[in-house]
């Protein structure tokens, strides 16, 4: 509550100018607090809800497979298991990396679809393409995406906005960096912030902008900073 009301009175002592909303939206984006309600509204909308203790029970769960299998001298399924461990490490790493810098959105998100969690939500990779094209891009795919993301994903060869790929890996890499994905991103920031489409050209130039800095933070803070949320 001292710090709310601190807050109040900074900007009170500051006439509620943009100015002042920019500096303290930008000690609320520099707070690792930040970082971790992105995480939690994130895991929300992604994984429904799976929290940290959850996916170190998985890690565990797995560790024991591995054990029993050095234990009956059948090691055969260990790679397997050893990555899955691998993937989930990343996904409880990826709130503090984001905050750090080490790594952009596009890592980020692609953290939140490459796991057990999402695969177990979106069963199958009929869902499982269905469910990157809604969560990253706010759309359902057409026929022509759905039956070319299968095929990457199964392991063909196939293409995606007109890239090559031929693994699950390379169709999350292609989902993750193309500028739909930042498209999707600043329409969630819009809606979520402003409840409201951006028109055209807010989309082009938040989105060239997200694409440049491969964050969502300066787009997220000239729209808190912005009259419209101010009198929202």
């Amino acid at each position: 509550e001292g710090e709310l009301a601190a807050d109040r009175d900074f900007l009170r002592d500051n006439g509620i100018t943009e100015e002042a909303r920019g500096v303290l939206i930008e000690q609320m984006m520099e707070s690792y607090e930040y970082y971790k309600n992105i995480n939690v509204l994130t895991n929300q909308k992604m994984l429904v809800d799976v929290d940290s203790i959850t996916v170190i029970y998985k890690i565990e769960l797995y560790e024991y497979f591995i054990e029993l299998n050095n234990l009956g001298g059948d090691t055969l399924t260990n790679p397997f298991w050893e990555y899955e461990i691998y993937k989930l490490q990343q996904l409880l790493t990826a709130p503090v990396d984001l905050y750090n810098g080490t790594i952009g959105i596009d890592e980020y998100m692609a953290r939140f679809i490459y796991n057990a969690f999402y695969d177990e939500v979106n069963m199958g990779t009929l869902n499982f393409v269905i469910a990157c094209f809604e969560n990253l891009f706010g759309r359902a795919p057409t026929d022509e995406e759905l039956d070319d993301g299968i095929r990457m994903v199964d392991g063909a060869s196939s293409q995606l906005f007109l890239i090559d790929g031929s693994s699950k890996e390379d169709f999350i890499a292609i989902a993750t960096t193309h500028p739909e994905f930042y498209q999707g991103q600043v329409f969630e920031a819009f809606t979520t912030l402003l409840a409201r489409d951006p028109d055209s050209y807010e989309m082009n130039l938040y989105t060239n902008m997200m694409m440049e800095s491969n964050h969502f933070n300066e787009v997220k803070r000239l729209i808190l900073q912005s009259e419209e949320y101010a009198g929202f």
